[in-house]
């Protein structure tokens, strides 16, 4: 079975397609909420084609989006080129994973799926850290979710930084080999790098120390990979967990998974 996948983020959407529990192929787009239902598919019919899939042989999406203006459109384009109903993530269908934080209905839908592609693959003392528009922390503790932390995301503190020092330049993201730096360039990305370095280190470890658990972490999202290879406590980098929850969490509710 032929399953698509649709994580919508503030800046970008990955779109994936899984067939028998395979990841075939992903891609990311723009998010733009001045496109039609029409104009998407466009794009996303380009993608299959290439791949030779053909609209008929979805048989599911699955969707995690935290743009709420285009929920109308991504059900627009569902029923109106798959003939399917769309899986929209939420935590009240994700009956396995015990919620427990004061309103389950405040979690991303991207965290959601980071949760369930977490506790799938990795068990039940976990942590995901997805490098997005912000960073966040997501926190399994015996199979439950018990919260977790957002930051600024690390091209948030860059433009900031640009944007409220006027003699400071946009620079692009890189940790330079010397801790001080020898221009401003190098002085920036230095400082802002290590900032996020030594500080997701340092929250790590507070959780491991807050639980007694030493979690199996898991870094994902753009920057995912630079950190997962600088902080000693990332165990490892894994760029498809948001997908693969998305699609653990459509076969389990298809199948229909009341419990843990």
């Amino acid at each position: 079975m032929k399953l698509l996948v649709m994580d919508v983020g503030n800046t970008h959407m990955v779109i994936g397609i899984y067939d028998n529990g395979q990841l075939i192929r992903k891609w990311r787009i723009s998010t733009d909420i001045h496109k039609t239902e029409d104009e998407y598919f466009h794009i996303i019919h380009s993608f299959l084609r290439d791949i030779d899939v053909e609209k008929r042989d979805i048989k599911g999406l699955a969707v995690s989006n935290v743009v709420p203006s285009l929920d109308y459109m991504i059900h627009r384009m569902s029923e109106k080129y798959l003939d399917v109903t769309p899986f929209f993530i939420s935590p009240e269908d994700i009956s396995w994973i015990t919620w427990n934080v004061k309103n389950p209905k405040e979690i991303g839908a991207d965290r959601i799926a980071n949760v369930c592609g977490g506790y799938e693959k990795y068990g039940e003392d976990v942590v995901i850290i997805d490098f997005g528009t912000a960073v966040t922390f997501d926190v399994l503790v015996n199979g439950a979710f018990e919260g977790g932390l957002i930051l600024p995301g690390i091209g948030i503190s860059f433009e900031t930084l640009s944007t409220k020092a006027a003699k400071l330049p946009m620079v692009e993201f890189y940790i330079p080999p010397a801790v001080v730096g020898k221009d401003t360039m190098s002085n920036i990305q230095s400082g802002i790098s290590r900032l996020y370095m030594h500080g997701i280190t340092g929250i790590i470890d507070d959780i491991s120390t807050h639980y007694g658990i030493d979690f199996h972490v898991v870094a994902t999202g753009g920057f995912g990979k630079i950190f997962a290879d600088k902080c000693y406590n990332i165990n490892n980098y894994d760029p498809n967990i948001t997908l693969f929850g998305l699609y653990t969490a459509h076969m389990k509710v298809k199948k229909g998974v009341i419990m843990r």
